[in-house]
């Protein structure tokens, strides 16, 4: 029987401190590249583990031969039903997707080799899948090796560092953005960063969720909006709004002059802590004590339950969620208690300059690493 192969491209990348190579059929390689290079900065960072992630395209792999093992649900509405092979594989096979109704595909890890399988019609979803499984993949990697996930963004400046934590709705997207106005500003990550084990906040490769009122007070970002899901006609502007359009950090960044970065050490940077209101209330920064700042960081980790994917699935976590929390828990009050943790009080009804201003004088223009 004559055997035909297929033309593959391969690509090298890094998604924080975890190289990944990236192989998937040729016609999909220029799209797949584009896509993740909206997401992850150019470069490649010093190898602390490997990956390898397959894409094909054909029918979905059935599980014949295999062993159920239950169902999984990272994702609230989307269910997939796990399979163990006979050496310790686990395939994954997509059983329910209430968000966007995929036809079915398979993902299959075995060692540090992942495979995602999709139907040929829908080989224009490879690229969102691969980076779904990428961010799931590094995350649970970097957890493994001693890092906490926190609900956070983060910009880089200088030789260190923002980090703006908080729930939904405090202010992380406007108050990065005002950061992101500044010279050789970097961005790191819009919603999730990664505090390792060695004392580097790193960035998780996810959208920037920016809404209506974001837009009408920096209007530089509105070329970015061009690449944003879903579409942006009439984003809403109200305080608290759940409507947002997810735009990637690249051409978010780009908008303002800025690239992606890579990582700043947590001994450089500052923590805050927005508390938007609904108000005409001056932008105000206080220093927090270390047993508040400690209780707030704890309060928006994502070690071991994050808001969103829920529980790990293509990557298995090797400690328990108690330990794991214990952990997290540690982290946080070390970071509260040796770096400096401010919160920010404004009301989005003040001027942006107002905000713009309390930002320069808590970072000045002038030695980042005197400040720190």
């Amino acid at each position: 029987m004559a055997v035909t192969t297929l033309p593959v491209s391969s690509s090298l990348l890094s998604v924080g401190d975890l190289t990944v190579r990236v192989t998937a059929p040729a016609r999909l390689a220029e799209a797949l590249d584009r896509y993740l290079a909206d997401f992850l900065p150019l470069g490649t960072s010093p190898v602390h583990g490997a990956v390898h992630l397959r894409i094909d395209t054909g029918t979905a792999e059935a599980a014949e031969g295999w062993h159920p093992a239950g169902d999984v649900e990272p994702v609230a509405g989307v269910r997939y039903r796990v399979y163990r092979g006979p050496d310790g594989e686990r395939r994954f096979v997509l059983a329910a997707d209430a968000l966007e109704q995929r036809a079915p595909y398979t993902v299959t890890a075995a060692g540090s080799s992942v495979i995602l399988r999709l139907p040929p019609e829908d080989e224009d979803d490879a690229p969102r899948l691969a980076l779904r499984i990428l961010r799931e993949v590094a995350l649970r990697w970097h957890e493994n090796a001693g890092g906490v996930l926190l609900h956070a963004a983060g910009v880089e400046l200088g030789a260190g560092g923002v980090v703006l934590c908080g729930p939904a709705g405090s202010g992380k997207t406007t108050t990065m953005t005002a950061l992101l106005h500044r010279p050789g500003a970097r961005l790191l990550a819009g919603d999730r960063l990664v505090v390792t084990a060695d004392g580097r906040f790193l960035g998780v490769p996810t959208p920037v969720a920016v809404a209506g009122g974001t837009v009408t007070a920096y209007p530089r970002i509105r070329p970015a909006l061009e690449h944003a899901r879903p579409l942006t006609a009439g984003l809403p502007c109200e305080f608290g709004t759940r409507a947002k359009a997810e735009v990637p950090p690249s051409p978010y960044a780009a908008a303002f002059g800025a690239a992606l970065g890579t990582a700043f050490p947590a001994k450089r940077s500052v923590i805050v802590l927005p508390r938007f209101t609904d108000s005409d209330q001056p932008a105000r920064l206080r220093h927090l004590g270390s047993e508040a700042a400690a209780d707030a960081l704890t309060a928006n980790c994502f070690t071991p339950y994050d808001e969103f994917w829920r529980r790990p699935w293509v990557w298995p976590l090797t400690l328990p969620d108690t330990d794991l929390a214990d952990h997290a828990r540690r982290t946080c009050r070390a970071l509260a208690e040796s770096v400096p943790c401010l919160q920010l009080s404004y009301g989005i009804r003040s001027s942006a300059a107002d905000l713009q201003h309390a930002l320069d004088t808590l970072i000045p223009s002038g030695d980042r690493d005197a400040h720190c």
